[in-house]
């Protein structure tokens, strides 16, 4: 297993994954598979461009991509004490590894090196059990429910807001 940051050399195993993980789970994601087929990969290039406040991290097993997770920072000056983990997905196939966990726990130890940053902040929907625990065994707490959040065309989904205070 290996763990790094992800740059633009990637960008067809990202897309590959990220066009995945919005079919095999599109409850979980705001976008859509149908959305992001038509990207350019030039999108997807841009997902991947990095700097100290933003990164994408992705999980390799046999050198094949597994696993991704992205940070950012927010950029306004009052709220830039806060950081996002977002687009967070695992191969059905290495899903309880502990590659999703080393992955995270990269992301973490990443993001409590930036000055000034205090929390990390993530939405995960409210019935998605097994995605909280991971959350809350990471450290992460609920402190709201945001009701009706994503809405599919069919029906609403609640989001729990989730937080991790960095003890840096």
């Amino acid at each position: 297993m290996e763990i790094k940051v992800l740059n633009t050399k990637d960008v067809q195993e990202y897309r590959q994954l990220r066009l995945l993980s919005l079919q095999t789970n599109p409850e979980a994601f705001a976008s859509t598979y149908e959305t992001e087929i038509k990207y350019p990969i030039s999108k997807f290039e841009q997902r991947l461009e990095s700097n100290d406040t933003k990164f994408t991290l992705g999980g390799f097993c046999d050198n094949h991509l597994v696993c991704i997770a992205t940070f950012y920072r927010e950029t306004v000056m009052k709220l830039s004490h806060k950081g996002n983990l977002v687009a967070m997905y695992c191969h059905k196939s290495k899903r309880g590894t502990g590659i999703l966990e080393k992955l995270v726990s990269e992301l973490i130890k990443r993001a409590t090196m930036i000055e000034g940053l205090k929390v990390i902040d993530l939405s995960v929907l409210s019935n998605n059990k097994r995605a909280i625990c991971f959350y809350e065994k990471l450290g992460f707490e609920k402190y709201a429910t945001e009701p009706n959040a994503i809405y599919d065309g069919a029906c609403y989904q609640d989001e729990d807001m989730m937080r991790l205070i960095l003890k840096n």
